[in-house]
């Protein structure tokens, strides 16, 4: 990071920030809908056990989820959404940059992109300069596994929209299903 001056900015902080409430209003609007439409088929119909059961089900975790929603915004949740944003940016920059300078393939990650042959090339590189080492030699097989097993990771499709935005365009700024 200081190598190539990766820094995480409050703006930066305050777009990520906003697109994550943008996701999450939509979320909020969507499970609303759905409740609403839930409710009306139980009021509409008379549906067998089964399906009443299933609706019903459904209903109540819908239910559930809107009264778990956190109904305060103070400063210690602002400060823990910073951090979490700020943790999420910095990796994705940190992503970029090693894709930038090592190419190869892409996995999907819950965080977001991470390019996979990039960090091996970055490590075997490290290791050769003895920058990075592994100490206990009995684990540095078990260590090197997540990168040459590919069983164990889903690609971007090679050439695909998702694989060339990966890198030009943060995840949260893509655009999402309505």
């Amino acid at each position: 990071m200081a190598e190539l001056s990766i820094e995480v900015s409050q703006a930066d902080i305050d777009v990520y920030i906003n697109a994550m409430q943008h996701v999450a209003e939509q979320d909020r609007q969507r499970r609303a809908m759905r409740r609403e439409e839930l409710q009306q088929q139980l009021a509409a119909t008379n549906p067998d056990a089964a399906l009443h059961q299933t609706l019903s089900s459904e209903l109540e975790t819908l239910d559930q989820l809107a009264v778990n929603l956190p109904a305060s915004d103070s400063s210690e949740d602002r400060e823990a959404r910073e951090q979490v944003a700020s943790a999420f940016i910095r990796q994705w920059k940190i992503n970029r940059a090693l894709y930038r300078q090592y190419g190869g393939r892409i996995i999907f990650q819950q965080g977001g992109p991470e390019p996979l042959d990039a960090y091996r090339a970055f490590l075997e590189e490290q290791q050769r300069q003895s920058a990075f080492r592994i100490l206990d030699k009995s684990l540095e097989t078990e260590f090197w596994k997540y990168y040459a097993n590919d069983s164990i990771h889903s690609f971007y499709p090679t050439g695909s929209k998702e694989e060339s935005q990966a890198f030009t365009t943060p995840w949260w700024l893509l655009e999402t299903p309505s």
